[in-house]
């Protein structure tokens, strides 16, 4: 009889199941289980298939296997074939339908061991699928109650307690009864019957309010069966969670070197980790009912308030022990005092530790000045005064010691009465006369405490010094004229100084002669007019100078008064020097030659050109300056002032002297219209710069253009000129023309344009070609005109008085071509505009417009 459906007992499953596959069929069964005689068992089966089948068309049973015959069936579908022992003992639980083929078997007895199996058929897909074999072992039962709680019993938390007893398959429940709950603070209590989901169970339980004293309290349940007339019963003991109690603990009063034991007993559970603590510092700790702390040689130190602090998971309480120890005084140490200034006022503070409170007196020279009994004792003085230095003493004692502490004030003042003697004859003195090369000593000497730093300084310099001394000498085993003057002996401490000084005068004659140029602080320039001075030093003061002028080695008196006129003056004087001497009755002494150097702002020399060959470019600067300028390239995109090399361009440079000398080289043919660069060279007195126009290739005039223009003379001016603008028009349509104003050339050069006088070839020619077209002659000078326009134009402008077109006109080069020696005639290209000047009178300078001829000199 199995009452509710899963009022089964199940006692023992093992956690690994057997599966058993046929083809697209598995059940799940245990290996093994356990069942006890006379309660029921639960065999939990489970079976799946993979295809679509109709579960409500099969054949299914349970079945024992027989070692000498067929197999038992103890349980079948239909209830035709089950065995005899089985009927009515047999029960399908689960559902076939569901895929469940759990089983119940009730009132196990011995004959139940052995190997179960379940099968079932599958009408519709034809298949049969049987299990793998089930082991059921049976075993006796004594029946005893389960305890339980439903959570940890922890202090004045609501717990409840609940036992539990197994009973037999369709029994009458037994009678439950709860043992030794007397004591409990009880809220409720009632009985109950519940199934695991494999046990057939009754219950009892009770709701109380734990409380830390219930902890470890013996209780119990008991069960009678009225059927079997037995009884089952369990006691167990209450386990109580709560948080730390700390036991009281008192005061304790020791003697210093004592020993003393202190022990914190604890109670909680579980057990607290407890710990001693002295000004929130853990000195030992152990988990464990109760910690004992051990104090050996006890000292003062020691005295204090100790803590006990206990903590589990429920809680963390603390106690703290007031800890005296009895000890004789002890005077903490007072700071010195430094510098204490006189008319200042002292206070000195004397700290005793001690317990109990001890007597304490401040004294000086044995006489009591005050007294208390306390732990602090203060000494003060409004005002001290230099007699109030001495050694003072705190001094105190109570019944377990005494101790003293003394103290040294030392009134300290700045300096005074300083005075500075001659030790010939011990007299303060303010002023002494000697001659030079004679001894002198002094001696400085001064009130103050503490010692002071001495400083003796001649005319404002440092000359001698002493660390913590109230004397310094000063010694001169042969002073000169750099004695002369004031020597002052200065005097300080921490509080202040003081000083005084004598004045040394000394005979000397004339020192430290030297040369000075009046009025101006930036040197001599180009056109001032320069007046010298001689300066020295002597005692007494000079009688007479004489000044010196010295070229090329040669010296020549120029004057006898303190200053000396040189009027105005070029560079061609640079290479004068002058010196002066200077006399008084003791002797004479001569300056240093002083070297005239006058300065000038940078200027360009006539070596500033360019020259072209067949590679490249190359432009030289060549300047003067005083002093020496720096010399800069300016290129179209940058700009260079020191020897480098980037792409196309080179610039190298050095200075000689006032010289400055720079180059700058442009390599390989460019295809730009027109490269303009300059170099500039400036000092602190001005800038002078230097502008070159590089022209690439140009086209030239073509042969007919020329025979045209002759034919044009020939016919007359007009016809000639109208002919020649039609040509300069057409060569302007394709290129930009880049004017240069004559003006701005004129501004660059400082003067005006100068025109020279050349034979032009190319009017010879127009001449001749008007006279006879056809002669060879004037081809040949029409071929002269077509290599010439070549030719590269170099245009240099220059900021000084000249402007080189091509070289010097007029002056032939000597060229080596060929045999040594051979002269070649230089050629110089001259821009011919073939239009009448515009108003603005501007110079075109444009790579395929610009036309050229051949100009010999005359």
């Amino acid at each position: 009889m199995i009452g509710a459906a899963r009022a089964l007992f199940l006692l023992s499953v093992l956690i690994q199941g057997v599966v058993s596959t046929e083809s697209n069929c598995k059940i799940i069964l245990p290996e093994s289980l356990t069942g006890y005689i006379g309660l029921c068992m639960l065999i939990p089966c489970n079976y799946s298939h993979a295809g679509i089948l109709n579960t409500s068309q099969f054949e299914a049973g349970w079945y024992k296997q027989n070692q000498t015959s067929s197999p038992v069936t103890i349980y079948d579908v239909v209830q035709y074939f089950i065995h005899q022992d089985y009927r009515f003992r047999t029960q399908l639980i689960g559902n076939l339908t569901e895929l469940d083929c759990s089983l119940a078997i009730n009132s196990i007895g011995d004959g139940d061991d052995g190997t179960y199996y379940f099968r079932i058929k599958l009408l519709d897909l034809n298949q049969t699928c049987k299990s793998a074999p089930l082991s059921i072992t049976v075993s006796d039962l004594e029946l005893k109650p389960n305890i339980s709680s439903t959570s940890t019993i922890v202090e004045n938390v609501k717990s409840t307690l609940t036992c539990r007893f197994h009973h037999y398959c369709g029994g009458i429940a037994p009678n439950l009864t709860w043992t030794n709950i007397t004591a409990l603070n009880i809220s409720s209590s009632f009985n109950g019957t519940e199934s695991d989901g494999t046990n057939s169970v009754f219950s009892i339980s009770l709701t109380f309010l734990p409380a830390a004293e219930d902890d470890g309290k013996q209780m119990g349940c008991r069960a009678q069966y009225n059927r079997s007339n037995t009884e089952s019963s369990q006691t167990f003991l209450l386990d109580v969670q709560y948080g730390p109690k700390i036991d009281l603990m008192k005061e304790i009063t020791v003697n210093e070197s004592d020993q003393v034991t202190i022990e914190c007993i604890v109670n909680s559970n579980p057990v607290s980790n407890i710990m001693w603590l002295k000004n929130n510092r853990s000195i030992v700790s152990a988990v464990n009912k109760s910690l004992t702390l051990e104090i050996n040689n006890i000292s003062h130190r020691d005295t204090g308030y100790y803590c006990c602090r206990a903590r589990n998971a429920y809680n963390t309480v603390q106690k703290i022990l007031n800890f005296t120890v009895n000890y004789g005084p002890r005077i903490e140490p007072m700071d010195q005092p430094s510098g204490m200034l006189e008319g200042h006022p002292l206070q000195l503070d004397c700290l005793v530790n001690s317990h109990p409170l001890s007597n304490i007196t401040w004294s000086r020279d044995g006489a009591v000045l005050n007294w208390t009994v306390s732990e602090k004792l203060t000494l003060s003085n409004a005002a001290v005064r230099e007699s109030d230095s001495g050694l003072y003493t705190c001094s105190a004692w109570n019944p377990f010691g005494n101790a003293n502490l003394s103290v040294d004030i030392q009134i300290e003042y700045a300096p005074r009465n300083l005075s500075i003697v001659v030790p010939d004859n011990g007299t303060i003195i303010s002023t002494i006369w000697t001659d030079e090369g004679s001894a002198l000593s002094l001696l400085c000497s001064v009130e103050s405490i503490p010692p002071s730093n001495l400083t003796w300084r001649v005319n404002g310099s440092p000359r001698n010094f002493s660390t913590g001394s109230n004397g310094l000498w000063l010694h001169f085993e042969n002073v000169t004229y750099l004695e002369d003057g004031g020597h002052k002996c200065v005097a300080m401490n921490t509080h202040g100084k003081a000083q005084g000084s004598v004045n040394v005068r000394l005979r000397y004659s004339p020192k430290e002669i030297s040369v000075r140029i009046n009025g101006t602080q930036q040197g001599v320039r180009e056109g001032d007019n320069v007046t010298l001075t001689c300066f020295c030093k002597s005692n007494p003061p000079v009688t007479n100078y004489s000044w010196f002028h010295v070229h090329d080695k040669a010296t020549e008196f120029v004057g006898s008064s303190k200053t000396l006129n040189l009027g105005i003056v070029s560079r061609d004087n640079d290479e004068s020097s002058y010196n002066c001497k200077a006399e008084n009755e003791l002797g004479s002494s001569s300056s240093p030659l002083w070297q005239l150097s006058v300065e000038y702002m940078p200027e360009f020399t006539q070596e500033s050109r360019c020259f072209r060959d067949k590679q490249k470019v190359t432009c030289t600067c060549v300047a003067y300056s005083n002093p020496p300028g720096n010399l800069t390239w300016h290129l179209p995109h940058a700009s260079y002032n020191s020897n480098i090399t980037h792409g196309i361009w080179e610039s190298w440079q050095f200075q000689d002297g006032d010289q400055v000398i720079g180059s700058l080289t442009l390599t390989g043919l460019q295809d730009e219209e027109e490269v303009m660069a300059s170099c500039s060279v400036r000092n602190l007195h001005g800038e002078a710069m230097f502008k070159v126009y590089l022209w690439v290739q140009g086209d030239g005039l073509r042969r007919d253009q020329i025979v045209l223009g002759a034919v044009a003379g020939a016919l007359g001016m007009l016809i000639l000129s109208l002919l020649l603008c039609q040509i300069f028009i057409c060569c302007r349509r394709n290129e930009k023309r880049h004017p240069i104003d004559r003006t701005e050339l004129e501004m660059l050069t400082g003067q005006p344009m100068l025109v020279r006088s050349f034979s032009l070839v190319a009017e010879e020619e127009v001449g001749e070609a008007e006279a006879d077209p056809q002669s060879e002659e004037a081809d040949a000078q029409m071929e002269d005109a077509d290599t010439q326009t070549e030719q590269t134009q170099v245009l240099v402008e220059e900021t000084g008085p000249q402007i080189e077109v091509g070289g010097e006109a007029g002056s032939p080069k000597t060229v080596e071509n060929g045999e040594a020696g051979q002269e070649v005639e230089e050629l110089h290209y001259a821009c011919i505009v073939f239009s009448k000047p515009s108003a603005s009178d501007e110079i075109v300078g444009r790579r395929d417009s610009t036309q050229y001829a051949q100009i010999k000199p005359q």
